[in-house]
């Protein structure tokens, strides 16, 4: 093996040619190991990594530098949410490794690393989480970086169930129009909950939009990455975003109220909600729809915590925290409940597939057979009631017939 030498600190030392120079010098690289047995093993996986065509020379990456620049190049075409997604995953569940050199990193950890994550996300996110870490890993090993890739034989781990968006009660639709009728942009909560449409939906409408009896959705509001700042994207989500939603009447009095306002009319290009001509920000529609949801608490308390006479009755479930998203899948509920059909309840609320709606009618219409199971029980033990009731009237009558002849 390369001759080797013991350091002042205790290490063996063992020079490795790697290659030659531009000058025809040849390029060598120290190892270091704790023992010599322990060198030697170094020594022979630096030669290894060598015939593999990795670098040894260049100065490795940590994970976070090599991960964002994955992102920015390999990522570069995916769309917006997509990248968001990956962003999202680099940030958070790699954060334990960021400071390592891409070459340091075992697969164990990378593991548990997917592990922790399966415990609180759904399977979609940990498919997610599990495809950035490969790619990261794969195009180390492809450029170079790693001489074998440590994520070729990670396991995908189990996560949690979707999470089902339930759609709101009767009672929580009710506080969320009596308090939009009083809220500066009450008109945003009802276009989604009467009209289904996504808050980036929602944000991108102008008044020329909301027409001739139809909301008419063909743009959305996007976000630039790690930026607050909003733009106007001329199409939806997906192309089955571009939609027609009739109006219904109680849409359509806030549309009128939020026309009849003081001051000038709108003109039909400009957007129905903005600031100084601008779609809201992100930090602007999180205030808002903050504020909204503080007036949604303090409603629900005030009618849920005191009886008339003003002393506390029996303690209320708290309110649950209302997400935009939420409206949207009470829109599909209310269309469902219209006996609208699947098709047309696709294509007014702007899903791509089926499938999503499928899935939501399947789950609605078990609850509705459930509803119908009670209601028919309940019908039945009535009616033994009743007959119970007969029969012991009839019985009472007969002995007092008996008794009478006698």
């Amino acid at each position: 093996m390369a001759k080797y030498k013991k350091r002042n600190d205790g290490r063996y030392e063992a020079k490795v040619n790697i290659g030659t120079r531009a000058d025809g010098s040849y390029a060598r690289k120290a190892i270091y190991g704790n023992t010599i047995a322990e060198l030697e093993e170094n020594v022979r996986q630096a030669k290894n990594r060598h015939e593999q065509g990795v670098d040894l020379i260049a100065q490795k990456p940590t994970v976070k530098a090599w991960a964002e620049k994955w992102l920015s190049v390999y990522k570069a075409d995916v769309g917006r949410s997509l990248r968001a997604n990956y962003a999202s995953n680099i940030r958070k569940w790699l954060a334990p490794i960021h400071e390592l050199k891409i070459d340091k990193v075992r697969q164990i950890q990378l593991q548990e690393i997917l592990q922790s994550a399966s415990a609180v996300l759904a399977q979609k996110s940990v498919n997610q989480l599990y495809d950035c870490i490969r790619g990261v890993f794969s195009t180390a090993r492809q450029n170079g970086l790693l001489a074998v890739d440590v994520s070729a034989s990670l396991a995908k781990p189990s996560g949690g169930p979707k999470a089902r968006r339930d759609a709101l009660t009767y009672e929580e639709q009710e506080i969320i129009v009596r308090i939009s009728k009083d809220a500066e942009d009450g008109l945003l909560p009802m276009i989604m909950l009467y009209a289904g449409l996504r808050l980036g939906e929602a944000l991108a409408l102008t008044h020329g939009d909301l027409k001739d009896g139809y909301v008419n959705v063909n743009k959305t509001v996007v976000y630039e990455e790690n930026s607050n700042k909003a733009s106007i994207k001329g199409s939806p989500k997906t192309d089955a975003g571009f939609r027609k939603i009739p109006i219904v009447r109680p849409l359509e009095e806030f549309i009128k109220a939020s026309r009849n306002a003081d001051g000038p009319l709108p003109h039909e290009s400009s957007l129905v909600f903005s600031k100084d001509g601008q779609p809201y920000s992100k930090t602007v529609s999180r205030r808002l729809w903050e504020k909204l949801m503080d007036n949604y608490r303090e409603d629900w308390k005030s009618r849920r915590g005191q009886n008339a006479t003003g002393s506390l009755t029996v303690v209320p479930a708290a309110p649950r925290n209302i997400t935009a998203h939420m409206l949207r899948h009470t829109f599909v509920t209310s269309l469902y409940d219209a006996g609208i059909d699947l098709k047309t309840a696709q294509r007014w609320s702007g899903h791509s597939t089926v499938t999503v709606l499928l899935d939501i009618y399947t789950h609605l219409s078990e609850g509705k057979e459930k509803e119908s199971e009670t209601k028919l029980k309940n019908f039945f033990d009535r009616q033994e009631i009743d007959d119970n009731f007969d029969d012991n009237f009839d019985d009472n009558d007969d002995k007092m017939t008996t008794k009478i002849a006698v």
